[in-house]
């Protein structure tokens, strides 16, 4: 939906792109956190980089 409603407002609010990037984001993310991997190097896996990942989100999404 939201993305939906970026590409009806992309050309009004150009400040939309940056909510289609979290959305994005957050969807790629999220398949991480689902298709759980072993840990590589036994150290990092999924969760750890789906942390990783996310922290520039809401710097992006309240800029």
């Amino acid at each position: 939906m939201w993305l939906t409603w970026c590409a009806l407002n992309r050309r009004k609010q150009p400040h939309v792109w940056r909510s289609a990037v979290v959305g994005l984001c957050s969807s790629l993310l999220l398949m991480l956190e689902l298709g759980d991997f072993p840990p590589l190097f036994w150290v990092i896996d999924a969760h750890a980089i789906w942390h990783a990942g996310t922290i520039p989100l809401p710097i992006l999404w309240y800029r």
